[in-house]
């Protein structure tokens, strides 16, 4: 038996060995049911169902199909079809950010609420372009628009002003639970009781896009077109971060759009130049993925990053749909020798090499793999006298070119892998 296990080991290793291009991203795009292929922003809610927003449409999706809302021009859908983004208030309640109106889901009901700006009323929202949404850890909500910073008012269903001094373009709670957002390229932390804001200003030549806390509690500031930095606070500057490969290649100058970390403890970069990992305790980029590598990457401008509870991280791009990276599923690529066949082979009980192929003891019979091209070979047994004869339970090799084949209900048979023949049943 542990010889059998080091052969299924080893037959999952020379297929890896044989693919040339690993695919670590799987593509959702319109093809799928997605409603559009930008994806601006995803969300896992707390039934594990995925939303992601769209420039036509808010997608939910269970994993296997997509539900589409639009706006209608009815007061309780959508109040546009333009989606910038979207948060969950608590288990039911979700709110929806897009380019015209603010919303809220409830999704028993499955209604939108609609919130717009009234010049007239300063308690509404200052904008109805609405650029991002949080809800921090007391489970009250921020809304960023262009116009400035809210914040929603539970009991009176309305939405006090905190700010109205430009668009601001990022919102997050630090693990200091100060709540920190961009607005005119300016870095604001604020306090969330009291209001009193501290602003950072680096020069017009540092354009700041986006704020990212890792687990130990550093802030990192995607740049619009100078890379990756992080904020020393205590000293007020920006500090540049290494994004140059071993060899050579330099994206020192991307747009860094979006951030998260890894399990592995590193960084996920969102560009526009494909995918980068950033190894932060090294201070280096330690790999990228590009469309042209043939990774599966959709599309190499990426908008958007999300993990998932499951530690999946989906990947929101310019006009390639949503991308699904799943950890380690590199690490074994799977081969389905019935999809080549075209014939049902059920479970694999059993694997010897021979002549470096790899030989399969199925449900549906016995198969022989080659490594080399990736191809499958179905080899009929003829068991004497029997019309079952196709469900291979056990194989062993018996000296150089024999094969002890148990098949079910049949018996045990002796077959020469040379001649592809039963020679000799087991009585």
């Amino acid at each position: 038996m542990k010889n059998i296990t080091l052969i299924f080991f080893l037959f999952f290793i020379s297929i890896c060995k044989a693919q040339d291009n690993n695919i670590l991203f799987q593509n959702y795009n319109v093809s799928n049911g997605l409603s559009q292929n930008t994806v601006i922003r995803s969300l896992e809610d707390s039934n594990g169902v995925m939303w992601f927003c769209t420039r036509d449409g808010l997608n939910r999706f269970d994993g296997t199909e997509f539900e589409v809302f639009r706006a209608d021009g009815q007061p309780h859908s959508l109040s546009s079809s333009d989606v910038t983004t979207i948060i969950e208030e608590s288990p039911g309640t979700l709110w929806i950010g897009t380019h015209s109106g603010l919303n809220r889901y409830n999704v028993s009901s499955n209604t939108f609420t609609q919130y717009f700006h009234d010049p007239a009323n300063q308690y509404t929202i200052s904008d109805n372009c609405i650029k991002h949404l949080l809800c921090d850890n007391q489970k009250r909500i921020w809304v960023g628009s262009m116009k400035g910073l809210n914040l929603y008012n539970k009991e009176t269903d309305d939405f006090i002003p905190i700010s109205t001094n430009g668009s601001v373009f990022w919102l997050m709670q630090n693990s200091q639970n100060e709540i920190c957002y961009l607005i005119n390229n300016t870095l604001c932390i604020m306090n969330p009781v009291t209001y009193v804001t501290e602003r950072f200003q680096f020069g017009d030549k540092h354009k700041i896009y986006f704020l990212y806390e890792d687990n130990d509690r550093r802030l990192w500031v995607g740049m619009w077109d100078s890379g990756l930095k992080w904020f020393d606070r205590e000293n007020r500057k920006l500090v540049d971060a290494n994004l140059t490969m071993e060899n050579g290649k330099n994206f020192n100058n991307s747009q860094v759009n979006y951030i998260v970390e890894t399990q592995e403890g590193n960084l996920m970069l969102a560009t526009r130049e494909g995918v980068l990992i950033y190894d932060r305790h090294a201070n280096k980029l330690i790999n990228y993925y590009q469309r042209e590598q043939s990774c599966g990457l959709s599309e190499n401008t990426i908008i958007s990053l999300y993990r998932d509870k499951a530690n999946n991280i989906w990947i929101g791009t310019y006009g390639g749909g949503v991308n699904l990276y799943t950890p380690y599923s590199n690490f074994f690529i799977p081969h389905r020798p019935e999809y080549k066949l075209q014939k049902s082979i059920g479970n694999i009980n059993a694997i010897v090499e021979y002549k470096e192929k790899l030989w399969l003891g199925t449900d549906g019979g016995l198969i022989i793999y080659n490594p080399k091209d990736e191809s499958y070979e179905y080899c009929p047994l003829h068991v004497p006298r029997s019309i079952t004869n196709n469900e291979v339970k056990y194989i062993q090799k018996e000296g150089d070119h024999l094969l002890w084949i148990s098949i079910y209900y049949c018996g045990l048979y002796l077959y020469d892998m040379e001649t592809r023949r039963i020679i000799k049943r087991n009585t």
